[in-house]
């Protein structure tokens, strides 16, 4: 080893390293004292320990065959590269807290956040992610599973596929059956589609209209029921009564029947007999 004084180089109070011969090798380690700073492989270290090389820069091993090592490519990306399948940066001293980048057991490669050892977060390769906890979009203070906050209108945007025959859904129901209730809008007719028990219950077409019991409604509010009553009104209070409109107990007619007292108040028959208590009008 040896010491240029000031008098020396222009470059001075550098330790180099030389052979045997005395040649001093200028690529593998130079030390610049009066920067403080250390070069490995260049002779103008930048930083406190600078390491060039266009292969693997750094490397840092348990044993011959456990490591990991750290390489700078020539488009600035950082790459690592280990004998194991994670790499992991933890937070204080409990080892309970960490960042986790590595491959599960089936093969797909994972980004995992943990919490006193337990996965918090986790991004798979494939596109899927899981969250423990609620999850908040413009809020760090999240109070249900997915919060969306924003300082003006806020907005979910389902948006499926390119086609007409895709549709986008909400779906609602229990581990045993995940769909038991649904909201959907269907692409090819532009209608919008509510479920309950698996199966469809209203409807809102392209035109607006609602559709209850049907799925083609024919005017703003259509219903259809097999028991033949489309509307009920009641009053609950000091003051009750039930009463329901529609086709019920009026073969081809419609009629105002009251629910409370179980008779017909008014109807119309199929041939257009007009009947005010009485359930079998003449003219």
């Amino acid at each position: 080893v040896v010491k240029r004084q000031d008098s020396y180089s222009a470059t001075g109070n550098q330790i180099e390293i030389m052979d045997d011969s005395g040649v001093i090798k200028t690529t593998p380690l130079y030390l610049d004292s009066v920067n403080s700073r250390v070069g490995i492989g260049t002779a103008s270290p930048d930083a406190k320990l600078h390491i060039l090389s266009t292969t693997e820069q750094l490397r840092l091993g348990y044993d011959a065959s456990t490591y990991g090592g750290f390489t700078m490519s020539s488009g600035g990306d950082m790459n690592y590269d280990a004998s194991g399948d994670e790499f992991d940066f933890w937070g204080g001293t409990s080892g309970s807290k960490y960042v986790d980048i590595g491959q599960g057991a089936t093969g797909t490669n994972w980004l995992r956040v943990f919490n006193n050892s337990v996965a918090s977060i986790t991004l798979k390769s494939d596109g899927e992610a899981y969250f423990a906890g609620n999850v908040g979009i413009g809020t760090d203070s999240p109070a249900y599973l997915l919060h969306l906050q924003a300082s003006t209108d806020t907005d979910l945007n389902i948006i499926a596929g390119t086609s007409s025959g895709d549709f986008g859904s909400i779906l609602f129901g229990d581990t045993d059956y995940p769909a038991e209730g649904r909201i959907t809008y269907q692409n090819f007719d532009n209608a919008m589609r509510f479920w309950t028990s698996r199966t469809q219950a209203m409807m809102i077409n392209s035109s607006g209209n609602v559709g209850i019991g049907t799925a083609s409604p024919d005017a703003i509010l259509h219903s259809s029921s097999d028991d033949g009553s489309q509307l009920i009104l009641q009053r609950t209070g000091a003051a009750t009564g039930k009463y329901s409109l529609g086709i019920k107990n009026f073969a081809n007619g419609f009629g105002i029947y009251d629910e409370a007292n179980a008779v017909s108040r008014f109807q119309i028959d199929g041939g257009g007999n007009v009947g005010i208590g009485t359930t079998s009008p003449s003219d």
